[in-house]
């Protein structure tokens, strides 16, 4: 849109809109089926979440069950401690983020897809699964294995 402060001059400039920064939960599957060399491939992609879109992000892990890992920002996340190891149920971050009234916007769940799936969660998720499976609820993209 125009920006109104040049109109009454006959400027018609456009107007520095910004965008509001998305308030992300991002999951990340730590169960046994998630080698530590995938396990880094999504600590790149969250990286390059907070670079693009520049927001912070509220990490969680989880397996079983969900382990929060903090809100990361500035600095691009290092090693993330592979809590668990354990089986795949990915309702547990969704329940945390519930009782810890985090106000978000959405979650992104990066994992293999093989697990329990919630029935409705109230965020909008993305799920990223580098299988050939579909997840229930939200929309699926498929990650190439690097």
């Amino acid at each position: 849109p125009p920006n109104r402060r040049h109109l009454w001059r006959g400027y018609y400039l456009p107007s520095v809109s910004k965008r509001p920064c998305p308030k992300l939960m991002v999951a990340l599957d730590t169960s046994g089926s998630i080698s530590d060399e995938l396990l880094s491939q999504f600590v790149c992609e969250v990286n390059a979440i907070m670079q693009e879109m520049r927001c912070a992000v509220h990490v969680v892990v989880c397996d079983a069950e969900a382990h929060y890992a903090g809100v990361f920002d500035d600095e691009p996340i290092g090693d993330i401690k592979a809590v668990g190891r354990g089986g795949t149920d990915f309702r547990p971050p969704f329940d945390l983020a519930d009782q810890m009234t985090l106000d978000l916007d959405g979650a992104v769940y990066l994992t293999d897809g093989y697990g329990t799936f919630p029935d409705s969660p109230r965020l909008r998720t993305l799920w990223v699964i580098t299988s050939n499976v579909k997840a229930p609820c939200g929309e699926t993209v498929t990650m190439p294995l690097n």
